[in-house]
């Protein structure tokens, strides 16, 4: 179920673990994370334009919010906000200050505003089983949903945000919840779909368009990304020259292009230069349309 759609590497920097790729239609740019290598970026797919900007915590998540000029990166012991005029990152509100060990890792706004992220163990391999799943206020109240994974990803929303996804990715299956979009309570939790024991890969990031359906990046050695439709079924594969694409979103003036971010940490870092594939960031003309990113509301200062 293959097809043959192009897929381009971009002219940005290689990274270690390339993740959360989003579009900023007022910047008409892409942010996205360096998670290893500890870098916030920013990239113009129409000038090549590239701004890198080093992190002193791990970050495994970055967002837009209601002002143009500021974005929320999570962080290992808070929420911060990245200003782009100043170039400076300020914290927010706390976010598991008490655990060490802990950083953020996938998360997306919800159609309501609230802010949905998990947070996952950073220190061990293989991974415990200590992460969490957070919704996040406009005020910084943080909700606690879940826990004990070892590594949430593939938070998406239903055009409508009355069904949520999520995945513990070593589970190699994606769960589909019913969401009550007033209030955000998850409810009916299932498994939307599941690798077979023949499929390489684990899921990781996911998005969803306006058809709603469910678009994965399939890391690990998966080398793809899948499009799912609404009751799970296999509808496309777009197969990734990087063994391990780790997300993907729409953007693009139109929502129509697809960015998939990818991680090199299993080359050797000397090595990594004759690989450039590996941690490169990737652009898809898919011909669907992405629903558009909701901007965290901050109040102004």
């Amino acid at each position: 179920m293959a097809f043959d759609y192009k897929v381009t590497r971009l002219d940005a920097s290689q990274a270690i673990v390339g993740e959360s790729p989003r579009w900023l239609p007022r910047q008409n740019s892409l942010i996205y994370l360096d998670i290893i290598g500890q870098e916030f970026r920013q990239y113009d797919p129409i000038t090549g334009a590239e701004n890198c900007w080093p992190l002193e915590q791990l970050a495994g998540c970055c967002i837009e919010t209601s002002d143009p000029q500021k974005v929320l990166l999570a962080q290992q012991d808070c929420l911060a906000l990245f200003d782009f005029t100043s170039e400076m990152l300020s914290p927010w509100c706390p976010f598991e200050p008490e655990n060490l060990e802990t950083r953020g890792n996938d998360g997306r706004v919800d159609p309501q505003g609230r802010f949905w992220i998990s947070t996952m163990n950073m220190m061990h391999e293989p991974r415990p089983a200590v992460g969490n799943l957070y919704s996040v206020t406009a005020n910084g109240i943080a909700t606690q949903h879940m826990g004990g994974f070892r590594i949430p990803n593939s938070v998406a929303f239903s055009p409508t945000g009355d069904r949520m996804y999520f995945s513990d990715s070593p589970n190699r299956y994606v769960w589909q919840f019913d969401r009550d979009p007033p209030t955000g309570a998850l409810s009916n939790q299932r498994i939307f779909f599941e690798f077979l024991p023949d499929e390489s890969g684990i899921p990781d990031g996911a998005s969803v368009d306006t058809d709603g359906c469910f678009w994965v990046a399939v890391a690990k050695g998966g080398a793809r990304v899948e499009r799912r439709r609404p009751d799970g079924t296999l509808d496309l594969v777009i197969p990734t020259p990087a063994d391990s694409p780790t997300m993907c979103s729409f953007g693009g003036p139109n929502m129509d292009q697809l960015f998939i971010t990818t991680l090199s940490k299993h080359i050797p870092e000397k090595d990594r230069v004759n690989h450039p594939d590996q941690g490169a960031l990737f652009v898809v003309e898919t011909g669907h349309q992405g629903l558009p990113e909701i901007p965290f509301p901050i109040a102004p200062e």
